[in-house]
């Protein structure tokens, strides 16, 4: 075979594999575009900076099997959820200094999404600025300090029903006035049985917590969320999580 030949069958394999290959995911297109992917239950994500916007998405998607639909901006949030099956909305807000604005983005927000669970993403944890934006409705807060495993498990967190904020910004502060999600009191019917320690991860088990976000709560390794989960299963005689939760409740009765 020619040397030329060989060229020409190279060149021809070339093509057939490009005309096959599927265009690279995200590809940038207009901002007013409303990127979708099909499936179940999705999270709209409306972040008006597209880096920001692709990388989080991206993300969220290749770390767990959430479906994001992003937006630029609140005006397409209608358009966006109109078939029915968006059940979360996370808006992304710039500064915590901007407490103003943001809560006006909430309001308008849950004009548009009506009883729709709302997340806000923003930087920094302080208490204020979270205190805030849950009165206003928000029902998650995830902070850019969180890490991407911990945040994936609050949207599922909040997905489900549940509330999420940092446990840790109100320990700092000594404030009792927005309880955490799992630090704080623990029910004296818990303490008899478990150390402290277990009291809380038991009641992070009746909330339907991941470990990751138990384990961020309770400023904890997840392999030490592990063992308490082991050990407490022992002392229930519990076979998983939800007869933990269970028999937790019978207690608590």
């Amino acid at each position: 075979m020619s040397a030329y030949s060989l060229a020409s069958d190279f060149s021809t394999m070339r093509r057939a594999s490009s005309e096959r290959r599927p265009p690279p995911a995200g590809d940038a297109g207009s901002e007013d575009e409303i990127d979708a992917e099909p499936g179940g239950p999705a999270v709209l994500l409306i972040e008006g900076r597209p880096l920001i916007r692709d990388c989080l998405a991206r993300c969220i998607r290749r770390g767990s099997d959430v479906e994001v639909r992003t937006i630029a901006r609140l005006e397409m949030c209608a358009e966006a959820i109109e078939d029915g099956r968006v059940s979360l909305a996370m808006l992304v807000v710039e500064s915590p200094a901007d407490a103003d604005h943001n809560l006006r983005l909430v309001a308008r927000l849950r004009e548009i999404t009506g009883n729709m669970p709302i997340i806000v993403v923003c930087d920094g944890e302080d208490l204020s600025c979270i205190v805030r934006v849950m009165k206003a409705g928000v029902r998650g807060y995830i902070s850019t300090d969180m890490a991407l495993d911990v945040a994936i498990e609050a949207i599922r967190l909040v997905q489900a029903g549940g509330q999420f904020l940092p446990a840790k910004s109100v320990l700092e502060e000594g404030s009792a006035a927005a309880a955490p999600v799992v630090a704080g009191e623990i029910p004296s019917g818990l303490n008899g049985i478990f150390t402290t320690r277990q009291a809380a991860v038991v009641e992070a088990l009746r909330k339907g917590m991941a470990n990751k976000i138990i384990a961020y709560e309770l400023n904890m390794q997840e392999s030490t969320v592990k063992v308490h989960v082991r050990n407490i299963m022992k002392k229930l005689k519990a076979r998983n999580r939800t007869e933990v939760a269970y028999l937790a409740n019978q207690l608590l009765d």
